[in-house]
């Protein structure tokens, strides 16, 4: 057997419609803001940290998902098929987890709504039963176990 190796695939329409739900919660932080700025500075005293504190919430609500996707562009996770008979997840180029092949009782490419990736159903001895592996493609999967 050859080593084979996969990775991650970000779908456009996934980084679209994350981009666009980021900016509508930025939005609505800035409104907030906007709102604060307008007040008199008795009330502003008493409600002006916590708006503010509010409005980096949903900043960071808003756009850490984007920037997860982002960055898991420019540095994908793997998977490997390796020839001692085993699968590894890399993740930011580190190896998390190495499955032997024979554990494996069943493998799937799964798609639910926006998320997709590979799922993995390991024989009842382990630890985990069922491992999810998000962003990889039905072509990463179909390149993996039906090779």
């Amino acid at each position: 057997m050859e080593n084979i190796s996969v990775r991650t695939t970000v779908k456009p329409e996934l980084i679209r419609y994350t981009l666009w739900k980021g900016v509508s919660y930025a939005v609505v932080g800035s409104a907030i803001l906007i709102y604060a700025i307008s007040l008199p500075i008795e009330k502003l005293k008493i409600w002006g940290l916590p708006l503010f504190l509010f409005a980096g919430v949903l900043f960071t609500l808003g756009m850490l998902p984007y920037r997860k996707l982002t960055r898991l562009e420019k540095t994908p996770d793997k998977l490997l098929l390796n020839a001692n008979e085993t699968l590894t997840y890399v993740k930011k180029g580190k190896p998390i987890l190495t499955i032997p092949l024979a554990k494996i009782e069943r493998t799937a490419y799964l798609e639910r709504g926006r998320m997709y990736g590979i799922g993995i159903e390991i024989t009842p001895h382990s630890q985990e039963k069922t491992l999810f592996f998000p962003y990889f493609s039905q072509r990463s999967y179909k390149t993996l176990f039906n090779s």
